[in-house]
């Protein structure tokens, strides 16, 4: 186990996965050596072997709320998403003190699931203890757009935009906000901003076009798309 952790650290991850699963054959519920495998497979993105071993080690011992957590994101990554939310929520349960970036990968789990007031309580907790964590800015937005509050959407991603300029993401967002409630001129300027700061993302165009179309000038959304 320890010879395990101790080529993960030097990445020599190959050797890793051998000497923790020699621990595991000499003794099969060693807990420790279960968790790290896990770990090791969760950092590869093999999620479905991080899950397997995961799922063994909090059933040795249900009381570690970082086991849980681990599982929740191994979980969510290989699609299990409502098994990843009950693994997040079992982690919480034990430990309410987990750091700001499990409250919100359970945000993006609700946010997923539709849980949209759950995924918002998330997402605020992240940003009462960094209150420039962006994808938790964006992300918000993006919930109280589905929402139908504009206002909130704007300054949320606007505030993104405040930290980061240069953010395509939220400009994006932004201009879907604009867009969606039909304000197609502040949405054209949000695209055309978004376009300039030459992103290869394909949507700011996209999004432009279909501002076109809406006003009927049919050739410059030809043009774009």
């Amino acid at each position: 186990n320890f010879l395990g952790l101790l080529y993960i650290q030097q990445s020599l991850f190959q050797k890793a996965e051998d000497m923790l699963k020699q621990a595991i054959a000499i003794e099969p519920m060693y807990l420790e050596a279960l968790r790290n495998l896990g770990k090791l497979y969760l950092q590869q993105e093999k999620f479905a072997d991080a899950a397997g071993y995961l799922k063994r080690a909090f059933a040795l011992d249900r009381s570690q709320a970082y086991t849980a957590y681990l599982l929740g994101m191994a979980l969510y990554f290989s699609g299990q998403i409502d098994q990843a939310v009950k693994a997040y929520e079992e982690a919480f349960s034990l430990d309410a003190h987990l750091p700001a970036e499990a409250h919100y990968n359970l945000g993006v789990a609700y946010h997923e699931t539709g849980r949209y007031l759950d995924a918002v309580k998330e997402y605020e907790a992240v940003l009462k203890s960094e209150a420039d964590h962006l994808n938790a800015l964006n992300n918000l937005g993006l919930v109280y757009s589905l929402l139908g509050e504009k206002e909130r959407a704007v300054e949320l991603f606007n505030r993104v935009l405040k930290v980061d300029a240069s953010n395509v993401k939220a400009r994006i967002n932004l201009g879907n906000v604009y867009l969606n409630t039909k304000d197609l001129v502040e949405a054209e300027k949000v695209y055309r901003s978004a376009i300039s700061l030459g992103s290869e993302d394909i949507n700011p165009r996209l999004n432009l076009g279909v501002v076109y179309y809406e006003r009927g000038e049919f050739d410059k959304a030809r043009n774009e798309w």
